[in-house]
């Protein structure tokens, strides 16, 4: 049996490692880069007219808990289908990344104003900060803030980190 040094020597001949030049390239189409600052701060008329606040334990389970409470209450303001799926799956990967990197609770908050859909994500972690990455093709994950920032009209970090949100503008809902 040999050393540790001797089996990983091995073994990196068959690990495929990015190239400088893969690891540096951009990500397919240009995206919003992540704003810093509260949600609130990147509002157009920030006239509160309604939404809902859910708190959670970190744990994989509640990702789905909160796409359907999020669904329920889009489907109870007339919110477009196209933009409520839109939405859900912005909660859904916010969610994701707040309960595989956060510490402790997990908050959801969506709101609305006459114009626009915010949706924030507070994981208690600001060590972590989101950011957007470029996975490989065959990567199984590191697109959801990709997906997000892709589908939102805005998105961004608050609270040092412990907060994501994105933004949609709803038009006429």
């Amino acid at each position: 049996m040999g050393s540790v040094g001797t089996v990983a020597d091995h073994v990196s001949a068959f690990v495929r490692t990015p190239s400088r030049q893969s690891r540096d390239r951009r990500c397919g189409p240009e995206v919003p880069a992540a704003e810093t600052g509260t949600a609130s701060d990147f509002v157009s008329r920030p006239t509160h007219v309604r939404g809902f606040d859910a708190a959670f334990a970190a744990e994989e389970a509640h990702v789905s808990r909160a796409r359907r409470l999020t669904g329920a209450h889009l489907r109870q303001w007339h919110v477009s289908d196209q933009l409520a799926e839109d939405i859900v799956l912005a909660v859904s990967e916010l969610v994701t990344n707040a309960v595989s990197y956060g510490c402790g609770q997990v908050s959801l908050k969506v709101w609305c104003t006459t114009d626009e859909l915010i949706v924030e994500v507070a994981d208690g972690n600001p060590a972590m900060l989101a950011e957007l990455r470029c996975p490989a093709e065959d990567d199984v994950s590191g697109r959801g803030l990709f997906l997000v920032a892709a589908l939102a009209t805005r998105w961004g970090v608050s609270d040092g980190g412990a907060t994501t949100w994105c933004l949609f503008t709803t038009g006429s809902r």
